[in-house]
């Protein structure tokens, strides 16, 4: 009887890392500082027939991007992308969509240089059919 417990757990555990390592990643991020400007560039490619969500959405809706330094300060970035808002089904609001590449840039003030800056970004992807769990990406880059 303890073996099949036992077999029945391993089974369970053994699913659940599969489906979590078959689960698409639609956007892929990288993360860079550029010295003269002293901006902090987040930079997101998302594929095609997939969406994220712009850090100015409704609430009642999908996870909105937002970013979070390593102090658990929330920040906000200027975002470059092609926003399109629309009338989503699945949410009944208007929610503010981002397709394809976005840009996310945020000015640091008095950084020194050789400083590591440390968080995540969090965002949420949906394709039309189904939404992915919020995801969260750390970061760290080097002014």
């Amino acid at each position: 009887m303890k073996q099949i417990i036992l077999s029945f757990i391993f089974v369970a555990i053994s699913t659940g890392i599969s489906a979590q390592n078959n689960m698409p990643t639609p956007v892929s991020w990288t993360f860079s500082f550029d010295k003269e400007s002293s901006t902090l560039l987040a930079t997101a490619e998302i594929e095609k027939g997939w969406v994220i969500y712009s850090q100015h959405s409704e609430e009642g809706g999908p996870v909105p991007t937002y970013f979070e330094f390593e102090d658990g300060s929330m920040v906000e970035f200027e975002e470059k992308a092609k926003v399109v808002k629309a009338y989503d089904e699945n949410f009944e609001i208007t929610v503010s969509k981002i397709k394809g590449r976005a840009e996310f840039i945020k000015k640091m003030e008095n950084i020194a240089s050789g400083t590591a800056i440390k968080g995540y970004v969090t965002y949420m992807a949906c394709d039309g059919e189904k939404c992915l769990p919020p995801v969260g990406v750390p970061f760290e880059v080097k002014t």
